[in-house]
């Protein structure tokens, strides 16, 4: 019962980081439009994509995801791993000190990290907006 706890908390972290990183990066990114597609890759200025220019665009797409997955990667090292990520759970919502979490612990575990985001800064990319 206390390794399903523990589980459950530590998907749900991972979810709502996984979450928050993704909705910061969808911000960064810029959506591709057919005139911005035509400006950054005719290289020839002919007003059409040739094959080698589509095969570079494909190329730069394929770079920009690998970085993403490169920082998703660093971003899973730094919290550490399943026993380290399981432990600061249980640290922070086991307000009776028993080592578990209850369900009332869990309901409280599920309401902060929905209000406040797995690290305390807000959910889905930062801080309540007022």
């Amino acid at each position: 019962m206390k390794t399903k706890y523990i589980l459950l908390s530590s998907l749900f972290l991972a979810f709502t980081a996984a979450l928050s990183a993704q909705s910061a990066e969808k911000e960064e990114r810029e959506k591709p439009t057919p005139e911005g597609m035509l400006e950054k890759f005719d290289a020839n200025n002919s007003g059409a994509l040739e094959l080698n220019e589509i095969e570079t665009a494909f190329e730069e797409r394929k770079a920009k995801i690998e970085e993403r997955i490169q920082k998703m990667k660093e971003r899973r090292q730094e919290r550490g791993g399943p026993e380290e990520r399981a432990s600061m759970v249980i640290e922070r919502f086991d307000i009776d000190g028993d080592g578990n979490l209850s369900e009332e612990e869990i309901v409280e575990m599920f309401s902060t990290m929905k209000e406040k985001g797995p690290r305390g800064k807000g959910g889905r990319g930062g801080p309540p907006q007022e």
